[in-house]
């Protein structure tokens, strides 16, 4: 997408200014969204990608990996995503765990070791 520039917690799409409590670490634009991880202090916020309209709606929050998977007992905020070759998002955690989360919704639908 062009005409898309970070600047801390400032989104610049085109002429509109989004800003955000959170400062932003990437920004993908993928299937009609941007996905926004945001660069978040430990144990505020681990749900911590967004995806939203280039209008700013938020349409959803990615699952808790808590929920998707309670046998993992202590988890982080999101550190890395990128889009995968099937259209999903790859996001990693400080952990060095990668799960695969649906661009449709947000929910977790893998989960693997990161190398």
């Amino acid at each position: 997408m062009q005409n898309l520039k970070i600047q801390e917690n400032k989104l610049y799409i085109g002429t509109k200014v989004l800003t955000y409590k959170y400062n932003i670490s990437n920004v993908l634009y993928a299937d009609n969204k941007l996905i926004i991880l945001f660069d978040i202090p430990e144990n505020e916020l681990l749900e911590n990608i967004f995806a939203i309209t280039t209008d700013g709606k938020v349409l959803w929050q990615v699952q808790s990996v808590a929920k998707a998977y309670p046998d993992i007992q202590k988890t982080t905020p999101f550190v890395g995503i990128s889009l995968m070759e099937n259209g999903n998002i790859a996001a990693a955690n400080y952990y060095g765990l990668v799960f695969e989360i649906s661009i449709n919704d947000g929910k977790i639908l893998s989960k693997q070791t990161g190398k």
